[in-house]
């Protein structure tokens, strides 16, 4: 069976991890998550809440995107499907946006640069887009306490819409837009809508006599399957 990567992007709080798993399920894949509120370390929560130590928030999640995805890497050279809620190329968006020009900023471009230089794109990349009331309604509804401020939600939005016009830019391969207005990712017609896109440009072949593999954060309580000790990446 070949194997393949598949990746959902698009702003915080759009529903990315729910289509997520949403997906890993149709396809018998493995879902590897960014993580929830509880999984990110106090002092991250805290530089998200009041917008401070940039440097080392882009670091944190460009060395779990990297991290992540050469473990999806791995999963696809198994034969596998990988599904991720996000992958190393946001970065560079938090990284344009978040950021003031000078010496961090060009340290940090340096890097994404090197990280394109090993690291290949999806096989198919999801951009998930919204308005800004729907943004904003959707992570208001999702709860995080350090997102819950006027100057997180605008700069979320601002993300939200930086991400799709990076992407559209990038023009990577087998990209797809979708606008989630209305969408529920649980509801069978509405995955469906995915699912057709990726049948279409993906020739998947479906165990479907074998159990659904995931692979979800470390504190998640649903299945678990790490990879065997010898082959744990980034520990």
């Amino acid at each position: 069976m070949n194997g393949s990567i598949i990746a959902i992007t698009g702003g915080p709080g759009l529903g990315k991890s729910t289509l997520t798993k949403a997906l890993a399920d149709h396809y018998h894949a493995w879902a590897i998550l960014e993580g929830e509120e509880a999984d990110l370390p106090e002092r991250v929560r805290e530089d998200i809440r009041d917008h401070k130590r940039i440097l080392e928030l882009d670091l944190f999640f460009r060395n779990k995107n990297v991290s992540d995805y050469l473990r999806a890497q791995k999963i696809k050279e198994e034969g596998g499907i990988a599904m991720l809620d996000t992958f190393w190329m946001t970065n560079d968006v938090y990284i344009e946006e978040w950021l003031e020009e000078g010496f961090e900023k060009e340290l940090l471009r340096h890097m994404t640069s090197m990280d394109r230089g090993f690291l290949p794109p999806p096989d198919v990349t999801i951009c998930i887009t919204a308005s800004d009331k729907t943004i904003r309604e959707m992570i208001i509804k999702r709860g995080r306490a350090f997102e819950m401020n006027e100057g997180v939600l605008s700069k979320f939005v601002s993300m939200a819409h930086a991400q799709e016009a990076f992407f559209r830019k990038a023009n990577l391969p087998n990209t797809f837009y979708f606008d989630r207005t209305g969408l529920d990712f649980n509801r069978p017609e509405d995955l469906r809508r995915f699912t057709e896109i990726i049948d279409k440009h993906m020739n998947l072949t479906i165990p479907l006599a074998d159990p659904v593999v995931r692979f979800y954060r470390p504190k998640d309580k649903d299945v678990q399957i790490p990879l065997p000790a010898e082959d744990q990446i980034g520990n």
